[in-house]
């Protein structure tokens, strides 16, 4: 990222005690370029919030809009952080990847976290396996994840079904991303077998017609309906899960509302990534560990990305590590 310095602040920024002491722009490269339904990913960038306790120790949060699907781009979001470092902003109005990134350092749950056993990406069991565009993967896991919606219906009732001959034991969770109308959702389902699939997020353009289609015996799940602040969300017949990305949701509060909806409701809580770094991908490993101990997260995302940031994602790692004197400090606490 150019041109994003900032000078700092005339005093400090202080946020539940933690103070904000460094504030760095990272930009990784992908193991290979990254089709997702709205557009071609050539790396990640995103923002590095490093933040104090009382104690000294240092704490990271990661903002990382996610393009196409963040409300918010990552200029959208340095503008807003400036913003808030200069008193304009309070932090409800910040946008939801800066919120996650401030609360992912600062907040009451991540105190909690910092208390349990420590839990990595690692050591979370059967994470859903992504599989994407035009991937032929030799084997997969108990329970994998598909991108579906493309123009081409029986295209994609055609790919899922080798899929499904070629890994007749494997659990599937197919995403849409609000891609199809009803006739074609409805088109999907009537050719495929319902039977091993645990859900199909966000199937439909409309709410309504998702409503429709779970009606009919299809199994669903809402992610970008949850990410809306306007949004009051009544239980309806067929649904089977929240899927929530605190990067697009924002701040941890909102995404306990969600929590505690599904627990009312008896329904999967998943937690997901969104191809952030390694410290994101770590950080809710732990919090689906602590928020829905008995789901399986959606964190597969990480193996798309070919560094890690501050920490590696492992003891044997593999991949280049950025530490903290080699990425762009945009911002500094004065000393």
């Amino acid at each position: 990222m150019k041109n994003v310095r900032r000078t700092s602040t005339s005093s400090p920024v202080i946020h539940n005690g933690y103070r904000l002491v460094g504030v760095y722009c990272y930009d990784i490269p992908l193991t290979q370029p990254l089709q997702l339904a709205h557009g071609r990913l050539q790396q990640r960038q995103g923002l590095l919030l490093k933040f104090a306790d009382q104690s000294g120790f240092y704490h990271w949060g990661e903002a990382a809009p996610l393009p196409g699907f963040s409300r918010e781009t990552l200029t959208d979001a340095i503008d807003a952080l400036w913003s808030w470092l200069d008193r304009q902003l309070s932090f409800e109005q910040l946008p939801p990847s800066i919120q996650f990134a401030i609360d992912m350092a600062t907040s009451v749950v991540t105190e909690r976290l910092a208390k349990t056993a420590e839990v990595s990406t690692q050591s979370v069991p059967l994470a859903a396996q992504l599989v994407t565009a035009n991937e032929t993967p030799q084997q997969l896991a108990p329970l994998a994840k598909l991108k579906i919606g493309s123009a081409n219906v029986d295209a994609d009732i055609n790919r899922f079904n080798q899929l499904q001959r070629q890994f007749p034991a494997t659990r599937w969770r197919l995403d849409c991303n609000q891609q199809c109308s009803l006739q074609q959702a409805e088109q999907f389902c009537h050719n495929v077998d319902l039977s091993v699939i645990d859900f199909i997020e966000e199937p439909c353009s409309h709410l309504d017609e998702t409503v429709a289609l779970a009606a009919q015996g299809v199994p669903v799940a809402l992610d970008e309906t949850i990410q809306s602040n306007q949004v009051e969300l009544a239980m309806f017949s067929g649904l089977r899960a929240l899927v929530c990305k605190p990067t697009l949701v924002g701040a941890l509060t909102r995404c306990q509302q969600w929590q505690q909806f599904c627990q009312q409701h008896e329904l999967a809580f998943i937690v997901s990534a969104c191809f952030e770094s390694n410290l994101t991908n770590d950080y809710l490993a732990r919090l689906a560990k602590l928020w829905a101990p008995e789901q399986i997260p959606g964190l597969d995302t990480l193996k798309a990305l070919g560094a890690d940031l501050i920490h590696p994602r492992s003891a044997d790692p593999s991949l280049p590590l950025l530490s903290e004197a080699e990425l762009d400090l945009v911002w500094k606490l004065p000393s």
